[in-house]
């Protein structure tokens, strides 16, 4: 399940139409982390569309759930700009997870209230179970 998170995460450090070198890197340590290859990451950044589709979530834990939508937070802040593109990206994973839109601009809105949550990703967890509710 790994590289498809990997290839969820390029398409949205593509959805602006530029990929930020710190979003780059945010990717590249999520796939050493996990084992991915660089060859195998280099390639899946030049093969990758913004329109790909999604893969079957239903093969997903609730606790990858949760690090998809930590991850794509984490991933839409690394360049310090929030493009409706990627909102718009972020939404679109949020649902296929199988969750309310309400659950992505909850979470969000305390991101940026109380960014510190990105650094301790246990209490960020937890944060984000508070607002889970699967559709």
């Amino acid at each position: 399940m790994i590289p498809t998170h990997i290839k969820i995460l390029i398409q949205l450090a593509k959805a602006d139409g530029h990929i930020h070198d710190k979003e780059r890197g945010i990717i590249e340590r999520i796939a050493v982390r996990h084992d991915v290859d660089k060859e195998e990451v280099d390639k899946f950044f030049e093969e990758i569309n913004t329109d790909d589709s999604l893969p079957d979530k239903h093969v997903l834990t609730s606790e990858q759930k949760i690090e998809y939508l930590y991850d794509i937070i984490a991933l839409m802040k690394a360049d310090g700009k929030l493009e409706r593109s990627e909102v718009n990206y972020c939404l679109r994973v949020t649902k296929w997870l199988g969750y309310d839109e309400s659950v992505f601009f909850n979470f969000i809105t305390t991101i940026y209230m109380q960014p510190h949550l990105l650094d301790d990703k246990e209490s960020l967890k937890e944060t984000i179970n508070g607002y889970l509710k699967e559709i």
